[in-house]
């Protein structure tokens, strides 16, 4: 359990926010140290108020499910003001780069003994770049999540782990479009590489795992795949796949 800080509003970057963000970040990963935000984060020529209530603390948990299903129940109890505000949650490049830098500390992993950044588009979200919007380390799980609220089995290979730590299942998915729109297909990924007994990965899926993304793809040509359930989409699935089978 992550202990609590002061809430604070909720906000998004103005374009000029945004490209001083990114500038810090670029800064950050250059010189290997933390990204700093002293006079960013609530500056009203960086910022603008998009909820103006104290609704943003620390989430309970940075697993990415967990995460998700926070930022998920503060954006539907205040959908009104993200109206209000002309703000389309799964597009707002100035929130997301905002959301990752209000966490920046809690983001930053360690590699070597220093702080680890990594590239700009795991912070400055990409929206309209269909090569890059994926790595940011919260819209992107998110948008995972809120295409598939409810979906009882299917999310555990994709949004386990750390936000900030890489996960071979949640690449392949979120690379993929016509993977995380469809959750027969993400069932279907779990059905093959999710061991349920042990409440994780079956051993040695992660090596193999891009290979359902490809083929899957294949098999779009020619079968109505939105249509099936995932039992039947796995029976579809060539020979390579009988190890994985149930």
């Amino acid at each position: 359990m992550i202990k609590s800080t002061i809430k604070t509003d909720l906000r998004r970057f103005t374009p000029e926010g945004v490209a001083e963000f990114g500038r810090r970040v670029d800064f950050a990963r250059l010189h290997k140290t933390n990204i700093d935000l002293d006079g960013l984060l609530e500056s009203d020529e960086s910022t603008q108020v998009i909820v103006g209530e104290k609704v943003v603390g620390d989430p309970p948990s940075f697993e990415r499910y967990e995460f998700c299903k926070f930022l998920h129940e503060i954006f539907e109890t205040h959908r009104n003001a993200l109206s209000h505000t002309k703000v389309n949650v799964l597009l707002d490049g100035g929130l997301w780069s905002w959301l990752a830098a209000r966490w920046a500390s809690r983001l930053t992993s360690t590699k070597g003994g220093k702080p680890f950044v990594g590239e700009l588009s795991r912070w400055v979200f990409e929206s309209q770049n269909g090569r890059r919007d994926y790595r940011h380390l919260l819209a992107s799980p998110y948008r995972i999540y809120s295409q598939n609220v409810g979906l009882k089995d299917g999310l555990n290979l994709v949004l386990s782990g750390p936000v900030w730590l890489y996960n071979e299942f949640f690449e392949q998915v979120a690379s993929r479009k016509y993977l995380h729109t469809n959750p027969e297909a993400l069932r279907g990924l779990e059905i093959l590489y999710w061991d349920p007994k042990r409440r994780k990965e079956k051993d040695g899926a992660r090596a193999v795992v891009d290979r359902f993304g490809v083929v899957f793809n294949q098999l779009e040509l020619t079968w109505d795949l939105g249509g099936m359930t995932a039992e039947e989409i796995v029976e579809l699935l060539p020979k390579e796949f009988e190890i994985w089978k149930p």
